[in-house]
């Protein structure tokens, strides 16, 4: 643990990731705390907000960008 702490890369990250989860998590991680981004800056980011995941079309013919079925 105290490796991966010590290490400018941080811990590794999966390899089932999407392009954009990769790019939340070198956010939260970046070694340099005064690089990383604010918590406001994080919930902005498009892996939070959902803007750049495909659409997906629901059951009941709604579209969401999660895939969560149109319903709330």
């Amino acid at each position: 643990m105290f490796q991966i702490a010590k290490n400018a890369e941080g811990p590794p990250r999966p390899a089932f990731a999407s392009p954009l989860a990769r790019d939340f998590l070198d956010c939260c991680l970046r070694y340099d705390p005064h690089a990383r981004p604010s918590a406001g800056d994080l919930l902005r980011h498009p892996f939070v907000t959902g803007a750049g995941a495909p659409v997906t079309s629901s059951v009941d013919g709604a579209s969401n960008a999660r895939g969560g079925g149109g319903k709330p």
